[in-house]
């Protein structure tokens, strides 16, 4: 199931607005590099992936708070596009 910028909202801590989402993917290894769609929040106080679901929403939360944001980068390529985001040496 997709996760909707309404579940998004629910996550957010006291005080945090949300500014904007955009739907993407974000490359994790669990047992493989795999894809997991989902929607990418940024808010007053960090960026928050939340994975679409399979058996409860939920399950793929990543944040991260702008202070240990190294590098945000965008690159174009012919079909689509690619945020990188280096924090903390990752």
């Amino acid at each position: 199931m997709q996760v909707t910028t309404k579940q998004v909202r629910m996550m957010l801590r006291e005080n945090e607005q949300l500014l904007a989402t955009r739907r993407c993917a974000l490359i994790t290894y669990i047992f493989s590099f795999a894809p997991r769609p989902g929607i990418l929040a940024a808010t007053t106080d960090r960026l928050v992936f939340v994975g679409d679901y399979l058996t409860k929403p939920g399950e793929l939360v990543e944040t991260y708070d702008y202070q240990i944001i190294e590098k945000f980068q965008l690159k174009k390529h012919l079909f689509k596009k690619r945020f990188f985001l280096k924090g903390n040496g990752d």
